[in-house]
């Protein structure tokens, strides 16, 4: 993982500091690539410990397709705790618009059409379409990645993760193994907070890991398995904790396709537009650039599964993994 201590280097080295969304401020550079080959070993961090169970059980609750963060929690992941709308949440975001409906002017020209821009029926089906939001991050990621989101008369998006493993398993060297989470008319609205948003049938956030594509390559030896790769784009990536998170995760997944598809997982490539670091991580950032990466881990996925929806937290095993002390970075949010 040289590689991406070396991107971090980079960031904090020629890097520009600016102001951000979130207030803390960020140094960036933009437009980097790594590339990490699976038969070398599992992509994860050792210059620090990263929890590899989150990785599973949010890896999973994508691959669902379901918006409800809840399911997390119960399983002790609170990563998206605080972009989830609360009870209490609701009642505020229900009282401010009835309050200054004249504030929301800018998404409708009226009540019926105001209903109809956070999809309500009518109306007098606010309140409960609003309520029926709690817990949950909206149309993100694997709600979008799966198409459990409303596209109108009742109709639901296509399932793009079904479509990308029948073309890897129908016609392997197709240039169109895309996924994309970038749904524009899903994306927040500037000026509203994450759970506003949710509550008006937006995602929380933007989706940072926002497209990946999939490539098959013959196999290296005759009679082999094909070979496959996976590249994802990343928009906005807080290298200290996003990144190296992500990177892990799209292996995964890259091992987990692999196998549903009779193929050997091969590169993961990640392509990042904006890499940051926040202002107030800079200090710990340079302490861990200090510390020498060690022999990367290997992650065992349980042979017998075929099916993509079959995976459990039990079909990994992570062999191997001796990394640094924990960092606690701060999060941006």
């Amino acid at each position: 993982m040289k590689t991406y201590l070396d991107g971090m280097k980079d960031v904090l080295d020629i890097g520009f500091d600016h102001a951000d969304r979130t207030g803390v401020g960020r140094r960036s550079v933009f437009g980097r690539q790594y590339r990490f080959d699976l038969q070398k070993g599992f992509p994860l961090v050792t210059t620090k410990k990263v929890n590899i169970k989150n990785i599973i059980i949010e890896t999973l609750w994508f691959l669902s397709g379901s918006q409800r963060a809840l399911d997390l929690e119960e399983q002790g992941v609170n990563i998206w705790k605080q972009w989830t709308p609360t009870a209490a949440d609701a009642k505020d975001f229900i009282e401010k618009i009835h309050e200054d409906f004249d504030a929301w002017g800018h998404l409708a020209s009226g009540k019926e059409e105001f209903a109809a821009s956070i999809g309500a029926t009518s109306w007098d089906t606010v309140e409960s379409t609003i309520r029926s939001r709690i817990g949950t991050i909206g149309p993100l990621y694997g709600a979008v990645w799966r198409g459990n989101y409303d596209i109108g008369n009742g109709k639901k998006a296509p399932d793009q993760i079904k479509a990308l493993i029948r073309g890897l398993k129908n016609n392997p060297f197709h240039s169109r193994h895309c996924v994309t989470a970038w749904i524009p008319h899903l994306l927040p609205v500037a000026g509203y907070s994450p759970v506003e948003n949710v509550l008006m049938g937006r995602g929380a956030l933007a989706p940072c890991h926002c497209f990946f594509q999939c490539f098959v390559t013959p196999p290296e030896k005759e009679g082999g398995a094909l070979q496959l790769s996976l590249n994802i784009n990343i928009r906005s990536s807080d290298t200290p904790i996003g990144q190296p998170y992500n990177i892990a995760q799209y292996a995964m997944l890259l091992m987990m396709l692999a196998q549903v598809t009779n193929m050997v997982p091969h590169e993961l490539i990640v392509t990042v537009g904006d890499q940051h670091v926040y202002t107030d991580q800079i200090d710990l950032a340079y302490e861990q650039i200090t510390r020498e990466p060690k022999e990367l881990p290997v992650l065992l996925l349980n042979p017998d599964v075929n099916n993509i929806d079959d995976f459990k937290l039990e079909d990994f095993e992570l062999l191997g993994y001796d990394p640094h002390p924990f960092i606690k970075y701060p999060v941006a949010t």
